[in-house]
């Protein structure tokens, strides 16, 4: 039998002493010396391990199958699957270590149980008990789904045969330091349990393509706790940072094979457990921005509330559009595809049709032919995929061109009659830009009435009026506020904004100035080598009072200035009479062209200087 020999090993760095010292003089690290037993191993027993290898089984590189683009396990979670480099890849190893207390559980219970929704996922725990799981996933919301499962173990050898099954996609590991063998004699959480442990378990999970996370914990110093090895083993290292007794806490990736170590993801953790952070806003007295007296910068940090939908939200795409829920029905009540795929959302058929209905509905085609096919798209408002492409996706995706499919009802079993498009598009709704968009629209030229400020009568805050409050005032005969709303167009941006700042200090309305889809017909009419003189007639018997050009109009730099002697008149560029008449104060124009210009005849010394051209 093997003698067994005391031996002192570093947790830090694995450097074996057989004395015990404060310090490891290999890395330099204070207190990181561990006894162990360990069996002395003979040199014959050494000669019979190698005497007893086998030849490996070697393939060549380029005859291994392996599937390009591989589907990842969604998180749930945006930042946290930006992080993952787009998600959790089956059969990786991922490793998140932070402070005791920091919110590591919380934050790997709250995304097991959104990657349950779909797949089978494992928690095992080696600190807390089920009683004691059960209750914290029922603060979480997180106890919901039927596919995600507990055991309590810290036994590496049973946890490597329950992989071995591959029942699961997911196992979650909580914590490593808990785990041990039975043929290792050292306590839990010592460098040879947890090296032996984690590869035993990370050897069943490449051979069963399952999916496992490590919780790990730290030192005083911050490192991760264990051996170094331990972080060369993992495919992904995060770190969870923060303060544990509040604010922020942050995930960033130390280590990443599959994606980016420069991303971080900001939480904060509330009631229901981790939030993330969806924006932050800087603002200081360098920028220009104004602040509080004393306040030399502030930041602003914008939470993502997420809670369940009910009847009446509001809901809103890519594009700004909103809905309102209408009816939430069970999943078996839904329409489903042939293939059993239930529809998640109904949109209402009996929409007004517009450019942006219009442009959704062939995004909604392209995302459902993007996700059959595996692959992304990033489409630019005004540079948007084509429609003859789109149809190609389909029909390459394996849908019909026109991207409608036959439809089921749930409720019946029955088929409808006529097929119905059904696509992928981008829902959500967000509390927190709430606010923002109220103020948004309550102050500046949006609005007219200032009875009711929201965002304050120093910030120029108002009601923003509608359809149905003009119906409301009109069904009360407020005339003057109707005119006070209505007489001044919506493109005439100064003329609105001086309505509006005439109204707060209670001054008379002026009348309404030039709107700019008059400026812009001039500024089309003078690209075309055409002067434009706006004729008034001040006193109202027909005849033109003043003559004034259109340039200073628009600029509002003279009033009564001449017209310009280096602006070359119609008559010089066509030999026509344009006149354009107009009443500034009805906004009405016209435009009148005399001559034609097809039957005239060119002028002597016009066919003279076309024959010097020529």
């Amino acid at each position: 039998m093997a003698k067994s020999k005391q031996k002192f090993i570093c947790q830090n760095c694995e450097a074996v002493f057989y004395k015990w010292a404060g310090r490891c003089e290999s890395c330099g690290e204070w207190n990181s010396l561990v006894e162990q037993t360990l069996p002395e191993v003979g040199r014959s027993a050494v000669a019979r391990s190698i005497n007893n290898g086998k030849p490996l089984q070697v393939n060549s590189l380029n005859s291994i199958p392996f599937e390009e683009g591989m589907k990842r396990l969604k998180t749930g979670i945006g930042d946290l699957d930006i992080i993952l480099g787009g998600g959790i890849l089956p059969g990786g190893v991922t490793l998140l270590a932070g402070q005791p207390g920091i919110g590591k559980s919380t934050l790997l219970l709250q995304t097991v149980s959104n990657i349950a929704h779909n797949y089978d996922v494992l928690y095992i725990s080696g600190e807390e008990s089920a009683g004691q799981v059960r209750l914290r996933a029922a603060r979480l919301g997180a106890d919901k789904s039927s596919n995600l499962n507990f055991a309590a173990s810290t036994s590496a050898d049973d946890i490597a045969a329950t992989i071995r099954t591959g029942k699961y996609q997911l196992v979650v590991v909580d914590s490593v330091q808990t785990l041990h063998l039975n043929e290792i004699t050292s306590s839990p959480g010592s460098v040879s349990q947890i090296t032996n442990s984690s590869n035993a378990i990370i050897n069943a999970a490449k051979e069963t393509g399952t999916s496992v996370i490590f919780v790990g914990h730290v030192t005083k110093e911050g490192s991760i706790a264990g051996p170094k090895i331990l972080e060369h083993l993992v495919d992904v290292v995060l770190q969870f940072e923060g303060d544990r007794y509040g604010g922020f806490k942050i995930v960033r990736a130390v280590k990443n094979r599959y994606g980016s170590t420069n991303e971080a993801a900001i939480f904060e953790m509330g009631e229901k457990g981790l939030r993330i952070v969806v924006g932050v806003r800087i603002f200081s007295r360098e920028s220009g921005h104004e602040l509080k007296a004393g306040v030399l910068k502030q930041i602003q940090i914008f939470v993502a509330q997420s809670r369940k939908i009910s009847v009446g939200d509001k809901i809103a795409g890519r594009h700004g559009n909103k809905g309102v829920i209408a009816q939430i029905l069970p999943v078996e009540d839904m329409p489903f595809m042939e293939d059993g795929t239930p529809i998640d959302v109904i949109l209402n058929p009996l929409g007004v049709p517009s450019r942006m209905n219009i442009g959704q509905l062939f995004e909604t085609h392209l995302g459902m032919a993007a996700k059959a096919l595996g692959y992304k798209v990033a489409t630019p408002p005004f540079n948007g995929v084509s429609d003859k492409v789109i149809s190609d996706e389909l029909e390459k995706a394996g849908f019909a061109r026109d991207g409608k499919v036959q439809l089921i009802d749930g409720r019946t079993g029955e088929k409808f009659e006529e097929r119905t498009t059904v696509g992928i598009m981008h829902m959500i709704k967000l509390h927190h830009m709430v606010s923002d968009k109220i103020h948004a629209r309550s102050t500046g030229p949006y609005t007219m009435v200032t009875q009711q400020p929201l965002g304050g009568k120093a910030q120029n805050g108002g009601q923003r009026f509608g359809e149905m409050e003009v119906w409301a005032l009109e069904a009360y005969g407020a005339a003057t506020t109707l005119q006070e709303m209505l007489t001044i167009k919506s493109d005439d941006v100064y003329g609105r904004a001086k309505a509006y700042e005439s109204i707060i200090k209670d001054e008379p309305i002026v009348g309404p100035k030039l709107p700019e889809s008059f400026n812009v017909l001039v500024k089309e009419l003078q690209g075309l080598g055409l002067r434009v003189d706006l004729m008034e007639d001040t006193d109202g018997d027909g005849a033109v009072d003043s003559i004034k050009d259109a340039d200073h109009v628009i600029s509002g730099t003279s009033d009564d200035a001449e017209p310009s002697e280096d602006v070359i008149s119609s008559e010089e560029l066509r030999g026509d009479e344009i006149e354009i008449e107009g009443d500034l104060e009805d906004g009405g124009i016209s435009l009148e062209e005399l001559g034609d210009d097809e039957n005239r005849q060119l002028t002597d010394e016009e066919s003279e200087y076309n024959e010097e051209e020529a």
